[in-house]
């Protein structure tokens, strides 16, 4: 790596640390910036590879050799670097900054609507009665073992997608009760529940990043809670990710460089962003789709079954998939974790580097400007998981909050009239 791009390495990795301190400052501040989230977690999916490229080295991409080129390039490395740079600064003239005054104000939501909100946190449960299998659940992580049966393995795809409403169901009965820290006592337990059942990582990064979510909105993070809070819930996931690792994953980390690459390919999303501009600079030689638009063909047929017809387009990280592997893209059961920012560049070019920013700064633009704390809530939830996970993952979800903000627009357009509001109570220690 030449002198001049290690330098340019440094210097956006150092202005992308000093971007997340501005967040963390801005989220236990007054200022309400759903921006802030979503920009905590592009900085550690895309700013932290640079810091390892730059001191434990690029990895050899021994099993996925397709991202070797994208990784090496050095002009895609400028790019990447200019890309990334530029993205906070864009997001954050775009974010809409509201001051809180007081506590924030907390919708209580009729009786009838809780007790839906307790049926659907409690869903993941009450599926398990139906499981061709229950008792493989009472180990933890079933759907990676070897015991269920295929009527098992397809029923688990339901407790997969219940769980993700029951983990949003909770964080909403914690937005309307009055005491937070009784009422995360309270509803933890029925989310451990659904974590264990769902038995992935994503579920857990879920679940902390809606108490986070949560615990923003009502105004309980200062700036000493979140160090505290931030440096538990670093530690907790770690120490989770580690003993998923030893116990599940054994052969990823036979050895120490093995451990690296695969941390790099499981928690960066650097190595897609870099394929998606090396395929944008080979003057069309590589692809990762076949043409353009095709993953988003894709979403807008999604629900049509592949039996009616045989040639729609595949899930992107399909394709992506078979670019690492240099293979032909194939259902192989499994798929690498995407980006909505290296999809869009797939998708569009290098109008693609426009796109991308763009979504994630209207997303939060409909965040800022809503009264409704569940509209922040699960919005704040959607940007970040845009920022990691494909978006075919978490469809349900996005089109779930996307008519909730319909709704919530007719009901109240500029504060919550039909609905009762209160003031509540100082959010007592520990919350």
């Amino acid at each position: 790596m030449s002198g001049w791009l290690i330098a340019l390495n440094w210097l956006t990795f150092a202005w992308l640390l000093g971007w997340a301190v501005r967040a963390m400052l801005d989220i236990s501040s007054n200022c309400h910036r759903s921006i802030s989230f979503p920009l905590l977690v592009f900085v550690v999916v895309y700013g932290l590879p640079i810091a390892f490229d730059l001191t434990r080295g690029v990895p050899d991409y021994h099993n996925t050799p397709g991202f070797r080129a994208g990784a090496t390039d050095e002009s895609v490395a400028v790019v990447y670097d200019l890309f990334v740079a530029a993205c906070p600064v864009f997001w954050w003239m775009t974010a809409r900054s509201r001051r809180r005054t007081g506590h924030h104000m907390v919708v209580l939501a009729g009786k009838k609507a809780q007790r839906a909100l307790w049926l659907l946190l409690c869903s993941p449960l009450i599926a398990l009665a139906f499981a061709p299998q229950p008792h493989v659940y009472l180990s933890y992580a079933a759907v990676l073992t070897e015991n269920m049966s295929p009527a098992a393995s397809e029923f688990h795809g339901i407790i997969g997608g219940l769980t993700t409403f029951s983990l949003v169901a909770g964080a909403c009965l914690l937005l309307v009760r009055r005491n937070f820290s009784r009422a995360l006592f309270l509803i933890c337990p029925f989310m451990t529940v659904a974590v264990w059942l769902q038995g992935k990582r994503t579920a857990v990064a879920l679940c902390l990043a809606l108490i986070w979510a949560v615990a923003w909105v009502r105004g309980s993070l200062t700036y000493s809670r979140v160090i505290a809070f931030g440096a538990l819930s670093l530690v907790a996931l770690g120490s989770y990710i580690t003993w998923y690792q030893l116990e599940f994953r054994p052969l990823s980390v036979a050895d120490s460089y093995s451990v690296y690459e695969n941390s790099r390919i499981d928690y960066g999303r650097d190595h897609n962003l870099k394929a998606a501009i090396f395929c944008e600079l080979s003057d069309g030689n590589v692809r990762i789709l076949e043409y353009r638009g095709q993953s988003l063909l894709f979403y807008l047929t999604m629900y049509v079954p592949r039996s009616l017809w045989p040639g729609k387009p595949w899930p992107y990280a399909i394709y992506i998939t078979a670019h690492a592997l240099q293979a032909r893209p194939a259902d192989r059961g499994w798929g690498l974790t995407t980006s909505l920012l290296d999809e869009a560049v797939a998708n569009f070019g290098w109008v693609g580097l426009l796109v991308g920013p763009l979504i994630f700064a209207l997303l939060c633009r409909i965040c800022d400007h809503s009264s409704d704390p569940v509209v922040k809530t699960v919005g704040v939830l959607v940007a970040c998981l845009l920022m990691t996970v494909e978006f075919v993952a978490f469809a349900p979800l996005v089109i779930g909050w996307l008519l909730y903000v319909g709704w919530s627009r007719h009901v109240s357009p500029d504060a919550p009239k039909r609905l009762r509001a209160v003031r509540p109570g100082p959010v007592q220690a520990g919350a």
